[in-house]
């Protein structure tokens, strides 16, 4: 770990009265709920979302909008679950392993502290870094579903997104400015019901979304002056935001029509947006730089965060290929997958604060934040083959375009431009068993973002830039310090196992 000179550093920084203490934590957490909050919400994003849920939707590449045959159907396509008889249960589980890391850029900003560095070490807030929480275990659904004599088909589900729900990088990383550490989790409960005949069918779920913990924390730079700390700064905080909404709720609808025994065509969305208002606490710790606030000078009397945000609604089409033998059972089929979300809705974010500073005797403010979210499409082409009485062999590959423009590249959503390629295998265990196991491995592009494109800044909400910054060689202000200047490597890879019973 290099060592940190502070020779150069004035000590008047760290030298405030009672009034200038309680103004600076006061512009302080609306600087931190401005930066954190945002990115929260850029967790529940396309890109977070592995195609797709259930063990046999991810062994097929996320091609599920026609050719799901299990309960996971009810939040697939919930349309599905009409060519279901009798009672069936579905566990699965998946693993991901979420391997993303920043190389930030060197940066022409020129920094007052001497790192007397070590030439092998890169030091605090340069050089590489990456997730030291990588495998997320906690990714498990239940399904299951009944169909009548009438041909009503009922269904039941819990499951969770299909993503890693926590991550964590070094406080003295080079990522420091944009995120440390982010633990969320987010769950649906649904309730289904479908009904149909040979050829068609029509289904509609109703599902509570349940945002039970999301907390995000990053580093904010807390400098008072006009100088530009791009590295590390002795005023340096970081900052967590805690935030829950435990009722939401939305709707998917789904159809399926067969027009010859050889070609089906299928509909599915979520024709109902999901709309959280979420509720929460602000915290902020000394970091290990030599950060000295108090305890009493890191609290807001009675503070608290809100914020509003909406996943949007979908649509997916399945053109799903069938082919049968001489008895007229199916035996392999090719499906043709598109998905569509409309992200750019997420245009800004309003934030709503309260909380008094007594010492001050004022409240605080609200944040609006400007978002350039954009809509995304994935193709996805997958299918299966019946090798054996007992034995079917699954595959699939799909192309997602990210939701997040290249300058606003973040290691909190690393959605972008990606592929995937996936196989597995459905063994019949039994005649009421099948076991299915499966593997998605996803390949992301690889991002580079200069300081002159960078649109994610570190964060400075006592001097912020560019109203009393410093000066470049050409006597021109900054405009701020980019945090996300630098190439962001990202991949997935998702290991599944599914039971399917049917009674």
């Amino acid at each position: 770990m290099p060592t940190l000179n502070h020779s150069n550093v004035s000590r008047q920084r760290l030298c405030f009265d009672k009034y200038s203490s309680s103004l600076y934590i006061t512009h302080l957490f609306l600087a931190i709920l401005a930066c954190v909050v945002l990115p929260i919400t850029s967790c529940l994003a396309a890109g977070l979302v592995i195609p797709d849920n259930g063990s046999i939707a991810t062994a097929r590449g996320g091609a599920s909008v026609s050719g799901i045959h299990d309960p996971t159907a009810g939040f697939l396509n919930p349309a599905l679950l009409s060519r279901l008889p009798g009672l069936r249960l579905s566990y699965n589980h998946n693993l991901i392993n979420s391997q993303v890391s920043f190389d930030r850029a060197p940066t022409v900003i020129p920094d007052s502290y001497d790192y007397e560095l070590n030439p092998e070490d890169q030091g605090v807030g340069q050089g590489y870094a990456e997730n030291e929480k990588p495998l997320f275990p906690f990714n498990g659904l239940l399904a299951m579903s009944y169909q009548f004599d009438t041909g009503l088909t009922v269904g039941f589900s819990v499951h969770g997104p299909n993503g890693s729900g926590a991550s964590k990088y070094p406080v003295q990383g080079s990522q420091r400015y944009m995120m440390t550490e982010i633990d969320g989790l987010l769950g649906f409960v649904g309730v289904s019901a479908a009904q149909g005949g040979s050829n068609w069918g029509a289904g509609l779920t109703l599902q509570w979304a349940t945002m039970t913990n999301m907390s995000y924390k990053m580093v904010v730079d807390g400098e008072i002056s006009d100088q530009i700390n791009p590295n590390v700064s002795s005023i340096d905080v970081e900052a967590e935001i805690a935030v829950k909404d435990e009722a939401a709720f939305t709707a998917i609808f789904g159809a399926w029509f067969r027009p010859t025994p050889n070609f089906e065509l299928a509909l599915a969305g979520r024709v109902l947006p999901v709309h959280f208002d979420a509720k929460g606490d602000v915290f902020v710790q000394n970091t290990p730089n030599d950060t000295r606030f108090s305890a009493d000078q890191l609290i807001v009397e009675n503070g608290s965060a809100g914020f509003e945000f909406t996943l949007p609604q979908t649509a997916r089409l399945g053109l799903r290929y069938l082919g049968l033998d001489d008895q007229g059972s199916e035996y392999f089929d090719l499906e043709l997958a598109l998905v569509y979300e409309a992200w750019s809705s997420m245009d800004e974010l309003n934030v709503d604060l309260e909380g008094y500073v007594g010492a001050l005797g004022a409240d605080l403010e609200d944040v609006t934040i400007a978002k350039k979210w954009r809509d995304t499409l994935s193709v996805r082409l997958g299918g299966s083959y019946k090798a054996q009485e007992a034995l079917t062999l699954l595959s699939g590959i799909f192309f997602e375009q990210g939701a997040t423009p290249k300058q606003y590249a973040n290691i909190d959503f690393p959605s972008y431009d990606r592929f995937g390629a996936s196989i597995g295998l459905a063994f019949q265990v039994m005649k009421e068993v099948q076991l299915v196991l499966g593997y998605l491995h996803i390949f992301q592009h690889e991002v580079k973002v200069n300081e002159y494109e960078a649109k994610v800044f570190q964060q400075r909400p006592i001097a912020p830039c560019p109203e009393r910054c410093g000066m470049n060689e050409a006597g021109q202000s900054y405009s701020g310090v980019p945090a996300n200047a630098g190439t962001h490597t990202v991949s997935f890879q998702s290991f599944t196992l599914g039971i399917n019973t049917t009674f």
